[in-house]
């Protein structure tokens, strides 16, 4: 496993300044600049058999999060598309919740208001970054196209498979990392819109819970994809990890290595079958060749 690189080092740092730089600014700038996502009371409505209230909005928002989180391998467009959507879903979370944070009608102090902002903007940042692969520069979201190509492939449905690649596996850190992200934010919006107070009964554990969920973040984008490529013991030289796939904003080369892999792999079972259909063809010679010897011997013994 890798340890923190210097680059790795500035992004986790970066996040934290700018983070803290937001909360310079004021509340009532912020409440104006954010008052177009706040939606207001939209699709709030009351349960009359519950006697209660559901968000509609809200749900909507998270079931998209949670459907794009499984199904961005087929989008068409591939890895730069997925990754265009995932960055703009995550700023339109994120602004949804800022606006409902503003906003809390339960709070009244402007520090604890500051803090679930600040908090907000932890979760967001480093679920950003992580999301979209600045710290394995795509890895994961190279495997996970891969896998969808390999699903094409008949041998790829046997149980081996998933005991040889890796694809299936970061597929679904890739996956948690999506979901956590983008549900995180939207399970927030939902709880403010609902509750007008912060997602939790104690600050402490609001803000414990906040920074859990930036750990796993960091922890799945930093070390998942070399996590996982040393388990299965992937070959240096089809190793995604560091600079193996491109430069963390080269989408473009980011498709070609998908492109260049998957030709690799299909050049590899390409040999692979025609060794397989060469040494069929040798031993019906040597077979030949061996009747012919028997029956010369057998000859040979007759006339004699």
């Amino acid at each position: 496993m890798d340890s923190i690189t210097t680059y790795n080092l500035i992004v986790i740092l970066s996040v934290l300044f700018v983070s803290l730089l937001f909360l310079l600014i004021p509340l009532n700038v912020l409440s104006t600049l954010t008052a177009p996502f706040s939606f207001k009371t939209f699709g709030i409505r009351k349960v009359k058999r519950w006697y209660s209230r559901t968000d509609t909005l809200a749900n909507f928002f998270l079931w998209i999060s949670v459907i794009f989180a499984f199904g961005f391998p087929f989008i068409p467009q591939g890895v730069q598309m997925a990754r265009i959507i995932f960055a703009v879903w995550m700023i339109f979370a994120w602004l949804c919740t800022i606006s409902r944070a503003v906003r809390l009608s339960q709070v009244k102090r402007s520090d604890i208001k500051l803090t679930v902002i600040f908090m907000i903007n932890i979760v967001f940042g480093y679920g950003l970054v992580g999301g979209l692969g600045l710290f394995d520069h795509g890895g994961l979201w190279v495997r996970s196209f891969m896998l969808i190509d390999d699903l094409k492939k008949p041998e790829t449905w046997n149980l081996l498979y998933l005991l040889r690649s890796p694809n299936f596996t970061c597929y679904l850190l890739q996956v948690a990392i999506v979901a956590f992200s983008t549900c995180n934010l939207w399970g927030q919006f939902k709880y403010m819109r609902l509750e007008n107070t912060y997602k939790g009964h104690f600050l402490a554990t609001y803000i414990i819970k906040s920074v859990l969920v930036s750990l796993v973040l960091l922890g799945f984008g930093l070390y998942g994809l070399p996590f996982m490529e040393g388990i299965y013991r992937v070959e240096e030289t089809e190793r995604l990890t560091q600079k193996g796939v491109a430069s963390p904003v080269d989408f473009d080369a980011v498709n070609r290595s998908v492109d260049q892999l998957t030709n690799q792999l299909s050049e590899n079972t390409h040999e692979e079958n025609s060794d397989e259909s060469n040494k069929e063809e040798t031993e019906p010679v040597e077979s030949a060749e061996n009747t012919e010897e028997s029956t010369e011997t057998e000859n040979s013994g007759i006339q004699k």
